[in-house]
Protein backbone atom coordinates (compact mmCIF):
# COMPACT_ATOMS: atom_id res chain seq x y z
CA UNK A 1 0.00 0.00 0.00
CA UNK A 2 1.27 3.24 -1.28
CA UNK A 3 2.27 6.04 1.42
CA UNK A 4 -0.27 8.65 0.41
CA UNK A 5 -3.01 6.73 2.35
CA UNK A 6 -0.69 4.93 4.98
CA UNK A 7 -2.43 4.43 8.51
CA UNK A 8 0.31 5.54 9.83
CA UNK A 9 -0.37 9.44 8.14
CA UNK A 10 -1.02 12.18 10.83
CA UNK A 11 -2.62 15.72 10.78
CA UNK A 12 -0.01 18.25 12.07
CA UNK A 13 0.00 21.95 12.81
CA UNK A 14 2.14 24.28 10.60
CA UNK A 15 2.48 27.58 12.10
CA UNK A 16 1.14 28.58 16.21
CA UNK A 17 0.45 32.17 15.27
CA UNK A 18 -3.17 31.35 13.79
CA UNK A 19 -3.61 30.04 16.95
CA UNK A 20 -1.75 32.80 19.03
CA UNK A 21 -4.24 35.08 17.43
CA UNK A 22 -7.62 32.90 18.30
CA UNK A 23 -6.31 32.36 21.90
CA UNK A 24 -5.77 36.38 22.37
CA UNK A 25 -9.54 37.17 20.65
CA UNK A 26 -10.99 34.39 23.01
CA UNK A 27 -9.50 36.03 26.14
CA UNK A 28 -11.07 39.13 24.86
CA UNK A 29 -14.16 37.62 24.62
CA UNK A 30 -14.12 36.13 28.02
CA UNK A 31 -13.20 39.24 29.83
CA UNK A 32 -16.47 40.63 28.06
CA UNK A 33 -18.70 37.68 28.82
CA UNK A 34 -17.84 38.02 32.50
CA UNK A 35 -18.46 41.75 32.73
CA UNK A 36 -22.22 40.68 31.53
CA UNK A 37 -22.45 37.01 32.44
CA UNK A 38 -20.25 34.88 34.19
CA UNK A 39 -22.19 31.68 32.71
CA UNK A 40 -21.07 32.83 29.26
CA UNK A 41 -18.09 33.65 30.19
CA UNK A 42 -17.36 29.85 32.26
CA UNK A 43 -18.93 28.78 28.52
CA UNK A 44 -16.17 30.90 26.81
CA UNK A 45 -13.61 29.63 28.79
CA UNK A 46 -14.28 25.76 28.51
CA UNK A 47 -14.41 26.79 24.57
CA UNK A 48 -10.72 28.62 25.06
CA UNK A 49 -9.49 25.26 26.70
CA UNK A 50 -10.50 23.07 24.16
CA UNK A 51 -9.12 25.44 21.66
CA UNK A 52 -5.76 25.36 23.15
CA UNK A 53 -5.57 21.75 23.83
CA UNK A 54 -6.39 20.97 19.82
CA UNK A 55 -3.53 23.60 18.93
CA UNK A 56 -1.59 20.52 19.30
CA UNK A 57 -2.83 18.43 16.95
CA UNK A 58 -6.29 19.63 15.64
CA UNK A 59 -8.11 16.04 14.35
CA UNK A 60 -9.09 16.10 18.14
CA UNK A 61 -12.10 17.60 17.54
CA UNK A 62 -13.80 14.82 15.92
CA UNK A 63 -14.01 12.81 19.24
CA UNK A 64 -15.28 15.42 20.76
CA UNK A 65 -18.18 16.02 17.89
CA UNK A 66 -18.51 12.58 17.84
CA UNK A 67 -19.88 12.97 22.16
CA UNK A 68 -21.56 16.01 21.71
CA UNK A 69 -23.98 14.31 19.38
CA UNK A 70 -23.89 10.81 21.86
CA UNK A 71 -24.57 13.33 24.44
CA UNK A 72 -26.97 16.13 23.33
CA UNK A 73 -28.47 16.45 26.69
CA UNK A 74 -25.64 17.77 28.43
CA UNK A 75 -25.71 21.66 28.88
CA UNK A 76 -24.04 25.15 30.76
CA UNK A 77 -25.91 27.57 31.25
CA UNK A 78 -28.79 26.49 29.34
CA UNK A 79 -26.22 26.32 26.16
CA UNK A 80 -26.28 22.93 24.44
CA UNK A 81 -22.92 20.94 23.87
CA UNK A 82 -23.34 21.60 20.10
CA UNK A 83 -23.49 24.82 19.81
CA UNK A 84 -20.95 25.29 22.74
CA UNK A 85 -18.67 23.12 20.56
CA UNK A 86 -20.04 24.37 16.87
CA UNK A 87 -17.73 27.66 17.07
CA UNK A 88 -14.63 26.00 18.33
CA UNK A 89 -15.41 23.58 15.63
CA UNK A 90 -15.61 26.35 12.98
CA UNK A 91 -12.53 28.14 14.33
CA UNK A 92 -10.23 24.42 13.89
CA UNK A 93 -11.10 23.95 10.63
CA UNK A 94 -10.56 27.60 9.28
CA UNK A 95 -7.39 27.46 10.84
CA UNK A 96 -6.58 24.23 9.44
CA UNK A 97 -7.81 24.85 6.36
CA UNK A 98 -5.74 28.08 6.06
CA UNK A 99 -2.56 26.57 6.83
CA UNK A 100 -2.53 23.27 4.87
CA UNK A 101 -4.57 24.87 1.76
CA UNK A 102 -7.26 22.32 2.68
CA UNK A 103 -9.94 23.22 -0.09
CA UNK A 104 -13.52 20.96 -0.44
CA UNK A 105 -13.99 20.26 -4.27
CA UNK A 106 -17.23 22.36 -5.30
CA UNK A 107 -18.84 19.07 -6.87
CA UNK A 108 -21.57 16.40 -5.92
CA UNK A 109 -22.40 16.29 -2.08
CA UNK A 110 -20.49 19.44 -1.32
CA UNK A 111 -22.33 21.48 -4.26
CA UNK A 112 -25.87 20.28 -3.21
CA UNK A 113 -25.31 20.78 0.42
CA UNK A 114 -24.53 24.83 -0.28
CA UNK A 115 -27.18 25.26 -2.34
CA UNK A 116 -29.98 23.47 -0.03
CA UNK A 117 -28.48 25.76 3.18
CA UNK A 118 -28.58 28.41 0.44
CA UNK A 119 -32.06 27.87 -0.29
CA UNK A 120 -33.13 27.31 3.16
CA UNK A 121 -31.18 30.87 3.91
CA UNK A 122 -33.67 32.44 1.09
CA UNK A 123 -36.72 31.56 2.97
CA UNK A 124 -36.18 33.52 5.65
CA UNK A 125 -37.70 35.91 2.90
CA UNK A 126 -40.99 34.58 3.16
CA UNK A 127 -41.41 32.47 6.19
CA UNK A 128 -44.20 32.30 8.27
CA UNK A 129 -42.65 32.17 11.30
CA UNK A 130 -39.49 34.18 11.58
CA UNK A 131 -38.26 33.11 14.85
CA UNK A 132 -38.57 29.40 14.08
CA UNK A 133 -36.42 30.31 11.13
CA UNK A 134 -33.56 31.86 12.53
CA UNK A 135 -33.28 29.17 14.90
CA UNK A 136 -33.34 26.32 12.81
CA UNK A 137 -30.93 28.21 10.32
CA UNK A 138 -28.67 28.36 13.21
CA UNK A 139 -28.88 24.64 13.89
CA UNK A 140 -28.39 23.88 10.51
CA UNK A 141 -25.60 26.60 10.00
CA UNK A 142 -23.93 23.94 13.41
CA UNK A 143 -24.69 20.68 10.90
CA UNK A 144 -23.12 22.15 8.46
CA UNK A 145 -19.59 22.68 10.76
CA UNK A 146 -20.12 19.23 11.93
CA UNK A 147 -19.89 18.02 8.23
CA UNK A 148 -17.17 20.34 7.13
CA UNK A 149 -15.22 19.71 9.99
CA UNK A 150 -15.18 15.30 8.98
CA UNK A 151 -14.65 16.27 5.63
CA UNK A 152 -11.22 18.45 6.30
CA UNK A 153 -10.07 16.96 9.14
CA UNK A 154 -10.25 13.05 8.02
CA UNK A 155 -7.13 13.00 5.83
CA UNK A 156 -5.90 9.88 6.21
CA UNK A 157 -7.12 6.23 6.79
CA UNK A 158 -5.26 6.24 9.81
CA UNK A 159 -7.71 8.94 11.42
CA UNK A 160 -10.68 7.36 9.14
CA UNK A 161 -10.50 4.02 11.26
CA UNK A 162 -10.04 6.58 14.80
CA UNK A 163 -12.87 8.20 14.12
CA UNK A 164 -15.21 4.88 13.34
CA UNK A 165 -14.20 3.73 16.55
CA UNK A 166 -14.85 6.56 18.65
CA UNK A 167 -18.68 6.18 17.04
CA UNK A 168 -18.20 2.73 18.11
CA UNK A 169 -17.05 3.13 21.21
CA UNK A 170 -19.92 5.69 22.06
CA UNK A 171 -22.17 3.54 21.00
CA UNK A 172 -21.51 0.95 23.48
CA UNK A 173 -21.38 3.21 26.19
CA UNK A 174 -24.56 4.85 25.61
CA UNK A 175 -26.55 1.73 24.53
CA UNK A 176 -25.24 0.12 27.84
CA UNK A 177 -26.46 2.49 30.03
CA UNK A 178 -29.47 2.97 27.74
CA UNK A 179 -30.65 -0.98 28.77
CA UNK A 180 -29.29 -0.33 32.15
CA UNK A 181 -31.79 2.49 32.65
CA UNK A 182 -34.76 0.54 31.22
CA UNK A 183 -34.11 -2.31 33.12
CA UNK A 184 -33.89 -0.50 35.94
CA UNK A 185 -36.34 2.37 35.64
CA UNK A 186 -33.58 5.17 36.32
CA UNK A 187 -36.30 7.86 35.39
CA UNK A 188 -33.32 10.34 34.64
CA UNK A 189 -32.88 8.34 31.04
CA UNK A 190 -36.35 7.41 30.57
CA UNK A 191 -39.41 9.28 28.23
CA UNK A 192 -42.25 7.69 29.20
CA UNK A 193 -40.24 4.38 30.10
CA UNK A 194 -38.33 4.47 26.48
CA UNK A 195 -34.47 5.24 27.19
CA UNK A 196 -33.46 8.04 25.12
CA UNK A 197 -29.44 7.57 26.30
CA UNK A 198 -27.88 11.27 25.75
CA UNK A 199 -30.27 12.18 23.09
CA UNK A 200 -33.64 14.05 24.40
CA UNK A 201 -35.65 11.94 22.29
CA UNK A 202 -35.63 8.06 22.31
CA UNK A 203 -36.33 7.49 18.64
CA UNK A 204 -33.21 9.86 17.80
CA UNK A 205 -31.30 7.81 20.19
CA UNK A 206 -32.26 4.51 18.23
CA UNK A 207 -31.03 6.40 15.04
CA UNK A 208 -27.82 7.21 16.33
CA UNK A 209 -27.31 3.62 17.47
CA UNK A 210 -28.33 2.07 14.25
CA UNK A 211 -25.95 4.20 12.60
CA UNK A 212 -23.00 3.46 14.34
CA UNK A 213 -23.67 -0.19 13.26
CA UNK A 214 -22.01 -0.57 10.14
CA UNK A 215 -18.90 1.47 11.17
CA UNK A 216 -18.59 -0.85 13.95
CA UNK A 217 -18.51 -3.45 11.57
CA UNK A 218 -15.82 -1.99 9.66
CA UNK A 219 -13.66 -1.90 12.36
CA UNK A 220 -14.39 -4.76 13.49
CA UNK A 221 -12.96 -6.34 10.37
CA UNK A 222 -9.59 -4.43 10.56
CA UNK A 223 -9.07 -5.81 14.45
CA UNK A 224 -6.63 -8.60 14.96
CA UNK A 225 -6.61 -8.28 18.70
CA UNK A 226 -8.96 -10.07 21.32
CA UNK A 227 -9.64 -6.04 23.40
CA UNK A 228 -10.83 -4.60 19.91
CA UNK A 229 -12.64 -7.21 18.87
CA UNK A 230 -14.50 -7.46 22.11
CA UNK A 231 -15.26 -3.78 22.14
CA UNK A 232 -16.77 -4.15 18.61
CA UNK A 233 -18.83 -7.37 19.12
CA UNK A 234 -20.39 -5.67 22.03
CA UNK A 235 -20.85 -2.28 19.99
CA UNK A 236 -22.97 -4.41 18.03
CA UNK A 237 -24.78 -6.53 20.54
CA UNK A 238 -25.52 -2.74 22.56
CA UNK A 239 -26.76 -0.79 19.66
CA UNK A 240 -29.63 -4.21 18.67
CA UNK A 241 -30.33 -3.90 22.67
CA UNK A 242 -30.69 -0.03 23.25
CA UNK A 243 -32.82 -0.04 20.02
CA UNK A 244 -35.07 -1.84 21.74
CA UNK A 245 -34.64 -0.57 24.57
CA UNK A 246 -36.00 3.09 23.23
CA UNK A 247 -39.21 1.18 21.95
CA UNK A 248 -39.09 3.64 19.26
CA UNK A 249 -41.06 1.65 16.23
CA UNK A 250 -38.76 3.63 13.60
CA UNK A 251 -35.73 2.78 15.60
CA UNK A 252 -36.79 -0.87 14.88
CA UNK A 253 -37.72 -0.84 11.74
CA UNK A 254 -34.89 0.69 10.46
CA UNK A 255 -32.49 -1.45 12.14
CA UNK A 256 -34.25 -4.60 11.09
CA UNK A 257 -33.81 -2.89 7.72
CA UNK A 258 -30.23 -2.50 8.33
CA UNK A 259 -29.74 -5.86 9.46
CA UNK A 260 -30.98 -7.17 6.00
CA UNK A 261 -28.83 -5.21 4.24
CA UNK A 262 -25.60 -6.42 6.13
CA UNK A 263 -27.31 -10.43 5.54
CA UNK A 264 -27.76 -9.57 1.92
CA UNK A 265 -24.72 -8.00 1.34
CA UNK A 266 -21.27 -9.83 0.31
CA UNK A 267 -19.19 -10.65 3.50
CA UNK A 268 -16.14 -8.81 1.90
CA UNK A 269 -18.08 -5.46 2.07
CA UNK A 270 -17.86 -5.12 5.82
CA UNK A 271 -16.18 -8.66 7.09
CA UNK A 272 -13.34 -9.71 6.95
CA UNK A 273 -14.29 -13.28 6.68
CA UNK A 274 -17.77 -15.49 6.57
CA UNK A 275 -17.40 -16.53 9.82
CA UNK A 276 -16.91 -13.14 10.79
CA UNK A 277 -20.40 -12.38 9.54
CA UNK A 278 -22.25 -14.96 10.28
CA UNK A 279 -21.26 -15.35 14.28
CA UNK A 280 -22.05 -11.62 14.79
CA UNK A 281 -25.17 -11.94 12.90
CA UNK A 282 -26.26 -15.10 15.40
CA UNK A 283 -25.22 -13.25 18.19
CA UNK A 284 -27.08 -9.87 17.48
CA UNK A 285 -30.20 -12.05 16.21
CA UNK A 286 -30.30 -13.70 19.88
CA UNK A 287 -29.60 -10.71 21.88
CA UNK A 288 -32.27 -8.60 19.81
CA UNK A 289 -34.48 -11.72 20.16
CA UNK A 290 -34.11 -11.99 23.93
CA UNK A 291 -34.75 -8.09 24.30
CA UNK A 292 -37.89 -8.26 22.15
CA UNK A 293 -39.29 -10.81 24.45
CA UNK A 294 -38.84 -9.18 27.49
CA UNK A 295 -40.08 -6.16 26.07
CA UNK A 296 -43.09 -7.00 23.71
CA UNK A 297 -45.54 -6.03 26.34
CA UNK A 298 -44.41 -2.53 25.69
CA UNK A 299 -43.66 -2.90 21.98
CA UNK A 300 -46.85 -4.22 20.98
CA UNK A 301 -49.50 -1.29 22.14
CA UNK A 302 -47.12 0.87 19.98
CA UNK A 303 -47.45 -0.70 17.14
CA UNK A 304 -50.95 -0.95 17.19
CA UNK A 305 -51.02 2.42 17.62
CA UNK A 306 -49.46 3.44 14.51
CA UNK A 307 -52.04 1.19 12.66
CA UNK A 308 -55.16 2.53 14.24
CA UNK A 309 -54.09 6.62 14.04
CA UNK A 310 -52.77 6.92 17.63
CA UNK A 311 -54.48 6.34 20.62
CA UNK A 312 -51.58 6.71 23.00
CA UNK A 313 -48.65 7.17 20.36
CA UNK A 314 -47.17 10.15 18.67
CA UNK A 315 -49.91 10.96 16.20
CA UNK A 316 -47.55 11.28 13.29
CA UNK A 317 -50.30 10.18 10.59
CA UNK A 318 -52.38 13.45 11.92
CA UNK A 319 -49.20 15.61 11.60
CA UNK A 320 -48.24 13.82 7.92
CA UNK A 321 -51.71 14.68 6.71
CA UNK A 322 -51.73 18.48 8.45
CA UNK A 323 -48.54 18.59 6.07
CA UNK A 324 -50.01 17.87 2.96
CA UNK A 325 -52.66 20.19 3.20
CA UNK A 326 -49.41 22.93 3.78
CA UNK A 327 -48.07 20.96 0.80
CA UNK A 328 -51.52 21.77 -1.40
CA UNK A 329 -51.57 25.64 -0.31
CA UNK A 330 -47.64 26.61 -0.80
CA UNK A 331 -46.20 23.83 -3.59
CA UNK A 332 -43.87 25.79 -5.38
CA UNK A 333 -41.59 28.01 -2.19
CA UNK A 334 -43.48 26.38 0.73
CA UNK A 335 -43.98 28.14 4.53
CA UNK A 336 -40.28 28.96 5.29
CA UNK A 337 -37.38 26.65 6.75
CA UNK A 338 -38.70 25.37 10.38
CA UNK A 339 -41.47 27.24 9.95
CA UNK A 340 -44.37 24.21 10.37
CA UNK A 341 -44.63 24.57 14.08
CA UNK A 342 -45.89 27.69 13.93
CA UNK A 343 -48.41 26.42 11.99
CA UNK A 344 -49.18 23.44 12.82
CA UNK A 345 -52.15 23.39 15.17
CA UNK A 346 -54.10 25.92 12.81
CA UNK A 347 -53.70 23.26 10.22
CA UNK A 348 -54.40 19.88 12.34
CA UNK A 349 -57.41 21.27 12.87
CA UNK A 350 -58.90 21.92 9.24
CA UNK A 351 -57.38 18.44 8.78
CA UNK A 352 -60.07 15.88 8.03
CA UNK A 353 -60.02 12.88 10.93
CA UNK A 354 -58.26 14.04 13.19
CA UNK A 355 -59.58 12.88 16.62
CA UNK A 356 -58.61 15.21 19.31
CA UNK A 357 -60.22 12.97 21.96
CA UNK A 358 -56.84 11.11 20.67
CA UNK A 359 -54.74 13.88 20.16
CA UNK A 360 -53.40 16.41 21.81
CA UNK A 361 -52.71 19.64 20.40
CA UNK A 362 -49.52 20.71 21.92
CA UNK A 363 -48.72 24.22 22.64
CA UNK A 364 -45.43 25.17 20.95
CA UNK A 365 -46.95 23.29 17.80
CA UNK A 366 -44.83 20.23 16.34
CA UNK A 367 -42.28 19.34 13.55
CA UNK A 368 -43.34 17.38 10.79
CA UNK A 369 -41.79 14.03 11.96
CA UNK A 370 -40.64 13.54 8.34
CA UNK A 371 -37.73 14.59 6.84
CA UNK A 372 -38.95 14.56 3.15
CA UNK A 373 -42.18 15.67 4.28
CA UNK A 374 -41.24 18.15 6.03
CA UNK A 375 -38.75 19.57 3.37
CA UNK A 376 -41.48 19.36 0.96
CA UNK A 377 -44.30 21.58 3.23
CA UNK A 378 -41.22 24.06 4.67
CA UNK A 379 -39.14 24.99 1.53
CA UNK A 380 -41.43 23.57 -1.67
CA UNK A 381 -40.55 21.34 -4.29
CA UNK A 382 -36.94 23.31 -5.19
CA UNK A 383 -35.88 22.32 -1.73
CA UNK A 384 -36.88 18.79 -1.98
CA UNK A 385 -35.35 18.43 -5.22
CA UNK A 386 -32.00 20.10 -3.27
CA UNK A 387 -32.35 17.62 -0.46
CA UNK A 388 -32.73 14.64 -2.78
CA UNK A 389 -29.93 15.60 -4.67
CA UNK A 390 -27.82 15.78 -1.61
CA UNK A 391 -28.45 12.31 -0.47
CA UNK A 392 -28.43 10.49 -3.22
CA UNK A 393 -25.15 12.39 -4.65
CA UNK A 394 -23.46 10.87 -1.51
CA UNK A 395 -24.84 7.44 -1.80
CA UNK A 396 -23.71 7.81 -5.70
CA UNK A 397 -20.26 9.18 -4.69
CA UNK A 398 -19.79 5.83 -1.72
CA UNK A 399 -20.90 3.48 -4.33
CA UNK A 400 -17.83 4.49 -6.73
CA UNK A 401 -15.74 4.83 -4.09
CA UNK A 402 -16.31 1.45 -2.87
CA UNK A 403 -15.86 0.13 -6.11
CA UNK A 404 -12.59 1.58 -7.36
CA UNK A 405 -11.14 1.50 -3.54
CA UNK A 406 -12.14 -2.66 -4.12
CA UNK A 407 -10.49 -2.52 -7.55
CA UNK A 408 -7.29 -1.11 -6.94
CA UNK A 409 -6.76 -3.02 -3.38
CA UNK A 410 -7.90 -0.33 -0.27
CA UNK A 411 -9.74 -2.72 1.24
CA UNK A 412 -10.49 -0.58 4.64
CA UNK A 413 -11.71 2.29 2.15
CA UNK A 414 -13.94 0.26 0.26
CA UNK A 415 -15.30 -1.16 3.34
CA UNK A 416 -15.72 2.13 4.88
CA UNK A 417 -17.58 3.19 1.70
CA UNK A 418 -19.78 0.71 2.44
CA UNK A 419 -20.66 0.90 5.99
CA UNK A 420 -20.98 4.81 5.09
CA UNK A 421 -23.55 4.20 2.68
CA UNK A 422 -25.35 1.05 4.51
CA UNK A 423 -25.35 4.13 7.94
CA UNK A 424 -26.71 6.52 5.37
CA UNK A 425 -29.67 4.79 3.82
CA UNK A 426 -30.28 3.61 7.45
CA UNK A 427 -30.73 7.34 8.05
CA UNK A 428 -32.62 7.80 5.25
CA UNK A 429 -35.20 4.89 6.20
CA UNK A 430 -35.40 6.65 9.90
CA UNK A 431 -35.92 9.87 8.57
CA UNK A 432 -39.55 8.55 7.38
CA UNK A 433 -40.62 9.15 10.74
CA UNK A 434 -38.55 11.83 12.19
CA UNK A 435 -37.46 15.48 10.61
CA UNK A 436 -33.40 14.86 10.56
CA UNK A 437 -32.67 18.14 8.33
CA UNK A 438 -30.33 19.45 11.03
CA UNK A 439 -29.54 16.36 12.64
CA UNK A 440 -25.89 16.51 13.97
CA UNK A 441 -25.50 12.42 12.82
CA UNK A 442 -26.53 13.04 9.70
CA UNK A 443 -24.18 15.63 8.88
CA UNK A 444 -21.21 13.78 10.46
CA UNK A 445 -22.02 10.81 7.92
CA UNK A 446 -22.20 13.23 4.78
CA UNK A 447 -18.92 14.63 5.63
CA UNK A 448 -16.77 11.39 6.05
CA UNK A 449 -18.84 10.42 3.08
CA UNK A 450 -16.79 13.37 1.50
CA UNK A 451 -13.45 12.32 3.22
CA UNK A 452 -13.88 9.07 2.27
CA UNK A 453 -14.61 10.25 -1.16
CA UNK A 454 -11.40 12.75 -1.13
CA UNK A 455 -8.95 9.82 0.23
CA UNK A 456 -10.12 7.20 -2.49
CA UNK A 457 -9.56 9.68 -5.38
CA UNK A 458 -5.77 10.22 -4.50
CA UNK A 459 -5.28 6.67 -4.81
CA UNK A 460 -3.68 5.95 -8.33
CA UNK A 461 -5.25 3.26 -10.44
CA UNK A 462 -1.86 1.17 -10.56
CA UNK A 463 -2.53 0.63 -6.50
CA UNK A 464 -1.25 -2.95 -4.85
CA UNK A 465 -3.41 -4.92 -2.85
CA UNK A 466 -3.14 -4.30 0.92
Amino acid sequence: MSSNHALNHRLTLVSPLPWALAGGITAIAIGAAAAWSPREAVAIAIAATLVLALAFRPANLLPVLVASVFAEVVSLGGITIGRLVAPVALLVVLIVATERRLTLRFAGPVAWATFYAGWALASGLWTVGLSKTAFMLGSLAIALVYAVAFAVLIDSERELLRVSFIVAVAALGIGIFAVIAFATGVSGDLDAGRSEGGSSDPNLFATYQVMALPLALVVLSQARNRLPRFVLYGSALAVAASVFASLSRGGILTLLFVTALIVILPSRTLFHSKRQKAALVLVSAIAAGAFLWTSSSQLVPRFESLRTGDTSGSGRLYVWRAALISVREHPTLGIGYGAFPDVSNELLLRTPGVDFNQYELRPAGTVPHNLYLGTLAELGVPGLVLLAGLLLSTAVMLVRAASRARRIGAVFLSRSASGLLVSLLGVGVASVFLSTDTSRALWILLGMSVAVGRLVSRLPEEEAAA
